[in-house]
C-alpha cells in the first residue's frame, strides 16, 4: 500500500527528478496482529538546498522482486510520472 498526500505530490512535481525509497525495518515493532512482519518504506525527494522532502510512504507486507515492482509502479501511478533515476538502500 502506498499513500501520498498532496504535499508529497507537490514536493514530487517540484523535485522527482531524483528519487530516494527506503525501507526502515525497525520502525513498526510488534504491530502485528496476524503474524506477519510489516515494513514502512519512504519515498524522498531533495530540494534545492539538500533537504530531504517526502514524496510517498509505503507499508510492505515482503521484500520479493514482485512486490516491489507492484510498489514502485503503484507510486507512479499515484505521482502521475516515473522519476528520472532511483537510488534504493539494496
Amino acid at each position: 500500500m502506498v499513500i501520498v498526500s498532496s504535499r508529497m505530490r507537490d514536493n514530487y512535481t517540484k523535485y522527482g527528478d531524483l528519487l530516494a525509497f527506503e525501507i526502515n525495518y525497525g520502525l513498526l515493532r510488534n504491530v502485528a496482529h496476524d503474524n506477519k512482519r510489516y515494513r514502512v518504506g519512504v519515498f524522498t525527494v531533495y530540494d534545492t538546498n539538500l533537504r530531504m522532502l517526502l514524496a510517498g510512504i509505503a507499508l510492505l507486507v515482503d521484500e520479493t522482486t514482485q512486490a516491489l515492482f507492484s510498489l514502485f509502479n503503484s507510486f507512479i501511478q499515484l505521482q502521475g510520472k516515473p522519476p528520472s533515476s532511483i537510488i534504493t538502500d539494496n
